[in-house]
């Protein structure tokens, strides 16, 4: 057990060099959490508008298929407040068959800026 007796420190504490490396690995730790915490919240609010945006395009398409002539406003909330914007189309696709397609598309706000994004619906109806 003497060989081990060469590693005991005489002093009690710790070096300012040693508190130093504890802060900057804990800092390290903390910085890629909190990194990974943003992220997620960003990529949670990009989902919600683009779930939103589908429920919107498909509430929009019923409307279409039971009267072509119809008129869909997106309604108040926050797929409005990023900017959305609603289009839906009636044409004739064959004798008989109407294509409708509905889109919707809405400004998102990201990590590296803001970026228009769009969601659409094609559908066939026979009339």
């Amino acid at each position: 057990m003497k060989i081990f007796n060469c590693f005991k420190k005489d002093k009690k504490g710790v070096t300012f060099v040693e508190l130093m490396i504890s802060v900057l690995i804990l800092g390290v730790c903390l910085g890629t959490m909190l990194s990974s915490f943003v992220i997620s919240k960003i990529s949670t609010a990009m989902a919600r508008h683009r779930m939103e945006a589908m429920n919107y395009a498909q509430a929009a398409m019923e409307v279409l298929i039971d009267d072509p002539t119809a008129i869909y406003t997106l309604p108040a909330g926050e797929m409005l407040d990023l900017g959305g914007t609603y289009t839906g189309t009636v044409a004739n696709f064959a004798a008989g068959i109407d294509q409708i397609t509905v889109t919707i598309s809405w400004t998102e706000r990201t990590m590296g800026g803001s970026g228009v994004r769009t969601e659409q619906l094609v559908t066939l109806v026979r009339q």
